[in-house]
Order: structure tokens, then sequence, then C-alpha cells
């Protein structure tokens, strides 16, 4: 019996691909499950300097018209 060294090799290939394919798969899941935790990491602070942000500038406008009141008020 003769041997077919062209299906054979073929067959080695596809299976070390296979594995090869496995392996890129399973790095790849751990990769996305990291890149998701620093995800939902960064959108949490986002969040927060929002807030900080939006408190800030409120605080910021109402100082204006207490100050524009105060100048209206003392220039009249």
């Amino acid at each position: 019996m003769e041997i077919n060294w062209v299906i054979l090799g073929w067959l080695i290939d596809m299976t070390l691909n296979g594995f090869v394919w496995l392996i890129i798969a399973a790095v790849s899941l751990l990769l996305i499950d990291v890149s998701d935790k620093w995800t939902r990491k960064a959108v949490k602070w986002m969040d927060k300097a929002d807030k900080w942000i939006r408190k800030f500038i409120d605080e910021l406008f109402n100082g204006f018209k207490k100050n524009r009141t105060i100048l209206s008020v003392s220039y009249c």
C-alpha cells in the first residue's frame, strides 16, 4: 500500500492549523475580557468626571449670577 503524502500532509496541516486557531481564540477571549473590564472602569471614571464637571459649571454659573446681581445693584 502506497502512502499519499499530499493527503497526509494536508491532514497534518489542517490539524495543526486547528490547534493554532484554538490558541488564538483562547488568547483573544482573554484579551476581550480584560479590555471589557478596562472599558467598564473607563466608563465609570468618565461618569464621575462628567458629574464633577457639571457640578463645577453649575456652581460657576451660580457665582456669575450672584456677582451680576451684586454688580447691577451697586452701579445703579
